[in-house]
């Protein structure tokens, strides 16, 4: 949700060029939860085209508790996906494992 410019670092990929836009990210979306991390455009849009796989009734604050629970599933998965796959490839660098 981009309301101003948002500077600093993204939290799941570290982009942290200015000309890249920032964005708030609701990580259990702006319905259930106040709660933001900043992250760049592009993961802001991998995840979001996540949790949009649940149709807006079931993300609603009037959900059932099983769909807010099954979206809170979806969208910490997604974030802890994009985060897991950026520490694998810090972890073995620009030559790989040599175990």
């Amino acid at each position: 949700m981009r309301t101003k410019a948002i500077e600093g670092r993204c939290a799941i990929c570290g982009e942290d060029d200015p000309r890249i836009l920032m964005e708030a990210h609701h990580v259990f979306g702006k319905s259930n939860s106040p709660e933001t991390i900043i992250i760049c455009h592009n993961c802001h849009d991998k995840i979001t085209h996540d949790q949009n796989m649940f149709p807006p009734k079931a993300r609603s604050k009037k959900a059932p508790m099983v769909d807010k629970i099954r979206f809170e599933d979806v969208s910490t998965g997604s974030l802890l996906e994009l985060i897991g796959k950026k520490l694998k490839k810090r972890g073995l660098g620009k030559h790989g494992h040599r175990g």
